[in-house]
């Protein structure tokens, strides 16, 4: 059952100092919390947390956080793992360790409380560890409460926020105040520069009509079905925006590597780049693989194909709420 979040908890996102920590980092390719930090910037000041990397021996010795100034009230920052995380009582260290750095670096810079915005569980999981004011956990992907971290998160956080009415019976167990918030888009998704609109003509201008497709190419997409779309409809370009994150000895890395004449790949670009792509492409596709967990459930990308009035093809994707409107 879902018990929204009272008025008295909600806060006014304003003159705020927001941390945010992500399970995906800051990088030219955004995600729904690359979005929100963007946003949340514009009226607080923000620190977004990239997760940890993989352990090195090396790491025992790297006690500094690295800044990365983005705009002057977006900062993003970067920290390591003192102790490898493969026992749950290493992540409880490296948890404690993480906080602790977390509160002496924001209270050298005179802030004097600051709210914790979890999109992930996988570090920085005690919200009263690191004394924020106020914790949401905003849970944009199934299957977090198989993490360790997961449970933790969702019981010391003030409230949380689901994309989905489906995600919902997973923290059942939780007696947080809960809210559901689907995918938004910017309004700055809807402005354009004309010189830059004029770059990505002559950068497309070989490729005719074409269906475009942004995001990470990875085993959550349904390869067979690319290639099928792609031989079936041999007089068509597909554009493919985003990294290609499987090898070559992946079965299908012949669609991406150039044999398939009529997908072209682009490679990465920056996330406020690619509404002049959808802008101008004659359809979007989101072929995603049902059988990956939460795939089945609408997508952020699809909604800004949408609001840009581009037709999608996809598999059956469900909608963010159960109840029909």
């Amino acid at each position: 059952m879902l018990k929204k979040i009272p008025d008295n908890i909600l806060m006014k996102l304003e003159n705020q100092n927001i941390l945010i920590t992500s399970n995906e980092p800051w990088s030219d390719v955004w995600f729904s919390k690359h979005n929100y930090a963007w946003e949340l910037a514009k009226n607080n000041t923000v620190f977004f947390v990239n997760s940890p990397v993989k352990w090195k021996f090396s790491n025992l010795f790297q006690n500094k956080i690295s800044a990365q100034q983005i705009t002057n009230k977006l900062t993003v920052l970067t920290l390591q793992n003192s102790l490898p995380s493969n026992l749950s009582v290493l992540k409880e260290i490296n948890n404690i360790i993480a906080s602790n750095k977390i509160k002496r670096y924001l209270k050298k810079l005179g802030l004097a409380s600051w709210m914790l915005w979890s999109f992930t569980p996988l570090f920085l999981f005690r919200p009263k560890l690191i004394k924020s004011n106020f914790s949401l956990f905003h849970i944009m992907d199934m299957n977090w409460t198989n993490f360790y971290g997961g449970e933790i998160l969702s019981n010391q956080s003030d409230c949380l926020v689901l994309v989905s009415d489906y995600i919902l019976q997973e923290y059942e167990f939780c007696g947080a105040p809960k809210t559901v918030v689907e995918h938004g888009i910017s309004s700055e998704e809807f402005l354009f520069e004309e010189s830059k609109m004029l770059d990505v003509k002559n950068e497309i201008k070989n490729y005719g009509s074409y269906g475009l497709y942004v995001g990470v190419v990875d085993t959550r997409c349904d390869f067979q079905l690319i290639a099928k779309m792609a031989d079936s409809f041999k007089a068509i370009n597909f554009i493919f925006i985003g990294p290609i994150n499987i090898g070559a000895k992946h079965p299908f890395y012949f669609l991406f590597n150039g044999e398939t004449k009529n997908i072209i790949c682009l490679g990465k670009k920056p996330y406020k780049e690619l509404k002049y792509y959808i802008k101008l492409s004659s359809f979007c596709i989101s072929p995603m693989d049902m059988r990956h967990p939460g795939n089945d459930i609408s997508h952020h990308k699809t909604l800004t194909y949408l609001a840009q009035g581009k037709p999608v093809f996809s598999p059956f994707l469900k909608p963010i709420f159960k109840q029909e409107i």
